[in-house]
């Protein structure tokens, strides 16, 4: 019986370090996903600056949906990863695409002032910092994982 106990007692903590191991690759994979998700936003606001600085209106509405849909979903399936004062970052990113957003002409024939295309680049600026540092920490916090024994040292 001493002996039984002993092979169960091994089968079940081998059983709890394939949980433990299969809890950090799926933590691993979630890290990896959510900064590739902030990589590619920051990428959008790049390129949404980019058309705001040529005054390619038509595109930069365009863009600037796009920026919309990847910022909110990022928000929405993210959200949970992130630090409070990242949270509050990217509520205030979202804002500022709106303001962006409403900011950009609707017609080729309408012109906005230089300064103003200038403060929208800007704010797009702060969109791209803002997904650039989280995407940042999340790969951070991946390659963490593997160096202090997650799943693939």
């Amino acid at each position: 019986t001493l002996l039984g106990l002993f092979i169960a007692y091994n089968q079940w903590r081998k059983a709890q370090n394939a949980v433990r191991a299969r809890d950090a690759a799926r933590r691993e994979l979630l890290n990896q996903q959510a900064a590739d998700a902030f990589d590619n936003l920051s990428r959008e606001a790049i390129t949404l600056a980019e058309n705001l600085r040529s005054r390619n209106w038509s595109h930069a509405t365009e863009t600037a949906a796009v920026v919309r849909r990847t910022i909110s979903k990022a928000d929405g399936a993210w959200s949970k990863r992130l630090e409070a004062t990242e949270s509050d970052q990217l509520e205030v990113a979202i804002k500022t695409l709106a303001e962006i957003a409403d900011s950009i002409p609707l017609t080729m024939e309408q012109d906005i002032a230089a300064d103003q295309v200038q403060q929208m680049v800007i704010r797009c600026g702060y969109i791209c910092d803002v997904a650039a540092r989280l995407a940042g920490r999340l790969q951070y916090e991946r390659e963490e994982g593997r160096t202090n024994g997650g799943p693939t040292s």
